[in-house]
């Protein structure tokens, strides 16, 4: 075989004809050019591994060692002669030969590349020197059976590996095991591979070497060695990994008892433990379903007899070691000691102190006198959440062991990375129970049932090997390494105050530990403490600065290689702008540097890509595209289920439940609120704030309805749970109460509306301060408030003292500061000051310009001001030009019907001003407007009209 497009050969005539056609003769051929021409000649290739001379052999190929040029190193290949094999079988060993490429275990003979050449697949592979497993067995002296079986373990990890791939390698046996050089034992000769899934395949006639010492011949359509084929597989039926298990089972029970086993109900290894021949046993059972349901539980159960003591029977005894122990022609009676627990068994005293029956009853006691009617309810939930986080992270820490003492699939440092990941998550637990159940604390648990087990560390990072190897090291030395563990200890205790609602002892807690002088030296500690303020920020709605100052915190991450905590903070920056920050631009900016961080990272799935894909659907409410948000949550919420994530999937009811709000689709959103209403009752309790929240949608589901004694009923019933739940001035309570002065002046109940909104105005100030973003939409608010009372200049002071704190957090030409100015001018115009209340509109019809459509609703307020701005400066034609444009705005957005009584009566003025009194419509308008206020018992306006009509 000559390389395609070579020069023609030169060798005798006829010795190509005199020499089979095969691999062996082409090498032959290659020598004879070499000694006998005195020139090089081209040996034979298989992509571009060139074969030197056969070193092995078996019944499924013949190995050669190779030389590969491109990496100019030694390499083995492996010639599977297929060419009696069908296309479509050919094809499926190439595939299966190439899925071995991807596989990396240290007990598994490392595949470089597999190829199809000539019909003839080969396998390209490491060059390791050393011997079989078979010839092992026969040093002299015969090596110790610990000694054989922690080899055999050794290889059983490999075979983990290889079923874990999906494939099953069908012929386990002494002479497939390589002892190499380096001491290290490697499963080799990957000849009758094949995944469960595709149909066995095997040449008509083949027989394994009888160097090998395994000489029963295979039958026709059989693949394997018959002496350790498992029932199945000799039976000729499909075989999965059971059957590898049978076979190595079979090869242990050769390599230490120096035979095959029998079969008998009595057979049995002389001096060895019952518990390693009971294993044994159990994976040699006929029936497969009766074996060990993985190989990793037999070999848990093997590595167990190793960790026995090192001179248990039958495993650290050699021949000799064994004579030496005869006493009077009788060898010494040795009894296997207790049994151990399998490695990696579940520790369950792992947690102890951190979450256990002790923690258990602290918590159910801290509700035990609490006179909240959903805390029993409340408490069991919680309890269950704990629970659950808690086997969770067992089965973590089970997994990472296992990972390398049983499947050896990682190494030992990876597993101390893994394990010091959970610590930390333990040790966070551990703190924010303290804080939380400390016999002084006055935190409100039952209401925050919810936040504390979403305050929960999750726990996929600790076993992601990418997320692990970007983890800084702890400091070595003290007192660095203990001044950042108490770092962490502050940041646990900080997250559950928040977590509980108490913000700022939270922030006292950083604080006072940032007084004392934090190590500046470990950057990653450094960070999370200069993320926590702009966190709280954000839980207190404080976008304008908590924004920037964790995107600020993110850039540093990023300069320091730490693009974990990077990416969590953009997305977190990205979840609490969006849809609430009013600035569209820079919200949808968010959202792209968080996407691209997380691209970055380079996984499949990720579970923070719920939240960016929860903050891109804001973005589409935002923009007015309903229907796509809606399409957007839903499935959000679906990849919440599939991932476990079943708060985050429940959450999503209320999000879908807006949007089917928005797209009209009443009845639709009010059995979405009605099904999550009952579902956080059932889970929580009933009056729980959990139930609350839903009880708050439904009543805004019921303003938008027009149902105002049912939104009343509503309101009533989420703000009752919040005052139980957290006392009568605490914010949440004062969030409810907003609403309800809406309601009140949609019922005309000014003062009463007034009274209910100066108390909420106290809470925030005390609560938030006097310049938070919040407090602008309060004070504006108040101004509506106050004009509709009658008190017109209260109504400018009010909108005065909004205007600089909606500039400082929205910019001067936000859509908001618009609407600001427009009632600004309205307050300005009810005192005659026509040149201010002109200047306040054209503001405000300025800034809409620049921002919205000409038909977009917004501009009917400034241009209704406008227009009566015009009417009383006696220009009657540009007032009605206004009006009628503001009217039509108002009617075709359903507007508040005291708005467009307004209007109505304003239009009627400006075109009985043009027209005289006699213009019909203009009484017709007037009327409508009369009827408007009349329902709403509003007697000064409605006596203004009838006035206006009898003149």
């Amino acid at each position: 075989m000559t390389d395609a497009g070579g020069e023609a050969s030169e060798e005798p005539a006829g010795l190509a004809r005199a020499l089979p056609d095969s691999v062996d003769a082409e090498l032959v051929r290659a020598r004879l050019m070499t000694t006998m021409f005195g020139r090089e000649a081209v040996s034979p290739r298989f992509g571009r591994f060139e074969l030197r001379e056969r070193i092995g052999e078996g019944g499924m190929g013949i190995v050669y060692r190779a030389f590969d040029p491109q990496l100019e190193r030694t390499v083995a290949v492996k010639l599977i002669d297929t060419r009696a094999f069908p296309a479509s079988q050919r094809e499926r060993a190439l595939r299966e030969a190439r899925s071995l490429a991807r596989l990396a275990h240290p007990n598994v003979i490392t595949i470089f590349e597999a190829g199809l050449t000539d019909e003839r697949v080969w396998i390209a592979m490491e060059h390791v020197p050393g011997t079989t497993m078979r010839d092992y067995l026969t040093r002299t002296p015969r090596p110790t059976s610990t000694a054989i079986l922690e080899h055999w373990i050794a290889v059983g990890r490999g075979l983990v590996a290889v079923h874990a791939a999906g494939l099953v390698h069908r012929d386990v046996k002494p002479s497939n095991v390589l002892i190499g050089d380096d001491g290290r034992a490697r499963l080799i000769d990957f000849g009758l591979v094949h995944s469960p899934r595709s149909e066995p395949y095997a040449p008509a006639s083949t027989q394994e070497s009888g160097a090998s010492g395994d000489d029963t011949p295979r039958a026709a359509g059989f693949a394997g060695t018959r002496a350790y084929a498992a029932p199945e597989q000799l039976a000729g039926r499909e075989v999965d990994a059971a059957a590898d298990q049978y076979s190595l089972c079979v090869a242990i029970w050769e390599s230490l008892a120096e035979r095959r086993p029998t079969g008998a109900d009595d057979a049995k290894i002389e001096h060895a433990s019952p518990r390693l021949t009971r294993a044994l046993s159990r994976g040699l059972s006929l029936d497969p379903r009766a074996r060990f349901r993985s190989l990793a539980e037999l070999l848990a159960e093997l590595e167990a007899v190793v960790a026995g003591p090192r001179r248990r029977l039958g495993l650290a005894l050699g021949g000799a070691a064994l004579g030496a122990l005869v006493t009077g022609g009788a060898a010494a009676q040795f009894v296997a000691p207790p049994e151990q627990p399998p490695l990696c068994a579940v520790d369950p005293g792992a947690l102890a102190g951190t979450w256990d029956d002790a923690r258990r009853a602290a918590l159910r006691e801290r509700f035990t006198d609490d006179s909240l009617a959903f805390a029993q309810t409340t408490v069991s939930t919680l309890t269950a959440g704990f629970d659950a986080w808690a086997r969770e992270w067992q089965e973590a820490r089970r997994a990472a062991c296992a990972a390398t003492r049983i499947e050896g699939l990682q190494s030992d440092s990876a597993l101390d990375l893994r394990n010091a990941c959970l610590e930390r998550k333990r040790r966070r637990v551990e703190v924010a129970l303290d804080t939380l159940l400390a016999e002084d604390s006055d935190l409100p648990l039952a209401g925050r049932a919810p936040e504390l087990l979403a305050n929960l560390p999750a726990l996929d990072d600790c076993s992601d090997p990418e997320r692990l190897a970007q983890i800084e090291p702890l400091p070595a030395e003290e007192p660095a390494r203990g001044a950042v563990l108490r770092g962490y200890d502050v940041l646990a205790r900080a997250g559950a105050l928040a977590a509980a609602g108490a913000l700022a002892r939270a922030e006292a807690s950083v604080d006072e530990f940032m007084a004392g002088g934090p190590p500046r030296g470990y950057v990653p500690l450094r960070l999370e403490l200069d993320a926590f303020p702009a966190r709280l920020d954000l839980l207190r709605e404080q976008t304008t600065r908590g924004v920037p100052a964790l995107v600020a915190v993110a850039r540093e991450a990023e300069a320091q290689r730490l693009d974990e905590l990077a990416a969590t903070l953009l997305v977190e920056a990205a979840e609490a702008a969006s849809g609430r920050w009013s600035k569209p631009e820079l919200e949808q900016w968010l959202i792209d540097e968080a996407d691209a961080a997380l691209r970055r990272l380079g996984r499949s799935t990720d579970p923070r890509t719920l939240s960016l894909r929860v903050a891109k659907a804001r973005q589409l409410a935002q923009a007015g595209r309903f229907a796509d948000a809606l399409a957007a949550h839903e499935q959000v919420r679906e990849s919440a289920r599939q991932l476990g994530e079943d708060t985050r999937a429940e959450s999503q009811r209320l999000n879908i439940a807006a949007m089917l709000a928005q797209l009209g689709r009443h009845d639709d959103a009010l059995a979405m609120l009605e099904a999550g209403h009952a579902a956080a009752r059932r889970r929580w309790g009933d009056g729980s704030p959990a139930a609350g929240d839903y009880a708050f949608d439904l009543a805004l589901l019921a303003i938008d309805t027009g149902d105002l004694a049912g939104a009343r009923a509503r309101l009533d019933a989420a703000e009752d749970s919040a005052r139980r739940a957290f006392g009568d001035d605490s914010l949440s309570a004062a969030r409810i109460e907003f609403v309800q002065t809406k309601l009140d002046m949609l019922a005309g109940e000014f003062a009463t509306g007034l009274a209910r909104l100066d108390a909420v105005m106290a809470v925030h100030e005390r609560e938030l301060g006097p310049a938070h973003e919040l407090l602008g939409e309060l004070h504006e608010a108040r101004g509506v408030l106050r004009f509709f009372a009658g008190d017109i200049p209260g109504s400018i002071a009010a909108y005065q003292a909004a205007l600089p704190i909606r500039v400082s957090v929205l910019g001067p030409t936000h859509p908001l500061v618009a609407r600001l100015y427009s009632n600004l001018g309205e307050s300005e115009l009810a005192l005659g000051r026509l040149d201010e209340a002109r200047a306040s509109f054209d503001r405000a019809l300025v800034i809409y310009g620049s921002t919205k459509p000409p038909e977009d609703p917004s501009l009917a307020l400034p241009l209704k001001g406008r227009g009566k701005v015009a009417l009383a400066a006696g220009q009657p034609r540009q007032a009605v030009e206004d009006l009628e444009r503001a009217l039509a705005l108002q009617l075709e957005s359903g507007a508040e019907p005291l708005e467009i009584a307004d209007l109505r009566f304003s239009l009627a003025c400006a075109l009985a001003a043009g027209e005289g009194r006699r213009s019909p419509r203009a009484a017709l308008l007037a009327r409508e407007a009369r009827a408007d206020y009349a329902v709403r018992d509003m007697k000064e306006q409605v006596a203004a009209i009838d006035a206006w009509l009898r003149g």
